[in-house]
């Protein structure tokens, strides 16, 4: 069975939301014995790197390298090593897989 375009794109923020969530079972803790670390929640960098630029290829060639979705996704990427901002990435790909379903990429609706 052949999918169409739609359907890759469905099954591939699927696919990027099971990563994410794959991503933030990683967390750890950056404290020690005698020592707390404020916003000590980390992540693995490496799984959240390759998970952040294949969701960032999908969202520039879904949306565009303008879009709310692409712009507030890849201003959280550089702080990936941290839980909490690839929390939010997660929330921002929901939105954009959402957005997508619903038919909302264009400015104008009938």
């Amino acid at each position: 069975m052949t999918m169409n375009i739609d359907q890759k794109i469905v099954t591939k923020f699927d696919e990027l939301i099971e990563a994410g969530k794959r991503v933030l079972n990683t967390r750890s803790s950056r404290s020690g014995p005698g020592y707390v670390v404020i916003g000590d929640a980390a992540v693995d960098p490496e799984q959240s790197n390759q998970w952040g630029i294949s969701c960032l290829n999908l969202l520039g060639r879904v949306f565009g390298r303008e879009s709310d979705h692409y712009q507030k996704f890849n201003r959280s990427f550089s702080q990936f090593q941290d839980y909490t901002p690839v929390m939010t990435a997660q929330g921002i790909l929901k939105g954009a897989k959402s957005d997508y379903e619903d038919g909302f990429l264009f400015s104008c609706f009938i």
